[in-house]
């Protein structure tokens, strides 16, 4: 086995759209085919990387899981033209643009007429071996959606569940 060990390339047991409950938007469960989920993957002055991949579906235990054995795809694209595009999405709280769009930043956003998996497909083709680099979000993305502070909270749960030892079987029983 490699480290880090595969993708995996099909669902590995019962799963479902992940629902991280937005407040502002209900319907991204609903709309799982339409969706990908979008990370600010760097900052250079004024152009941003983001890594976009398919709509993490989550396991029995409620762990999410990106089932696409390819990976995201990176795309590029001008400061303005993200923040025009990104900093449209409803949030929970007040923040300041900065805040906002930082590195480790998460969207939601709908493709336009497709569903996300082509789209995604379509930019993998652009990309090659490096990244795409797309002028106007808004040109293949609509309806985007702050998920930063799920996301931010996802993370450090799989974070913590990776380092932390397993609790032996006896010491689960005995606590019931």
């Amino acid at each position: 086995m490699s480290w880090p060990p595969p993708r995996p390339t099909e669902d590995t047991g019962p799963t479902r759209p992940w629902d991280p409950e937005h407040p502002l938007d209900s319907k991204l469960k609903e709309d799982s085919e339409q969706l990908l989920y979008i990370v600010v993957d760097e900052i250079i002055e004024e152009w941003i990387g983001l890594s976009v991949s398919v709509w993490p579906v989550a396991d029995p235990e409620g762990r999410l899981r990106f089932l696409d054995p390819e990976g995201p795809v990176e795309i590029s694209t001008r400061m303005k033209a993200a923040q025009n595009f990104l900093l449209a999405a409803p949030i929970a709280r007040e923040t300041s643009p900065a805040e906002r769009l930082r590195v480790g930043a998460s969207f939601a956003a709908r493709v336009k007429g497709q569903n996300a998996r082509s789209v995604l497909e379509s930019l993998r083709e652009r990309a090659g071996l490096g990244e795409a680099r797309v002028d106007e979000l808004s040109d293949l993305f609509e309806n985007p959606v702050d998920l930063t502070e799920k996301g931010r909270l996802i993370a450090r749960l799989a974070y913590y569940g990776a380092i932390l030892p397993a609790v032996r079987k006896e010491v689960v029983e005995d606590s019931e």
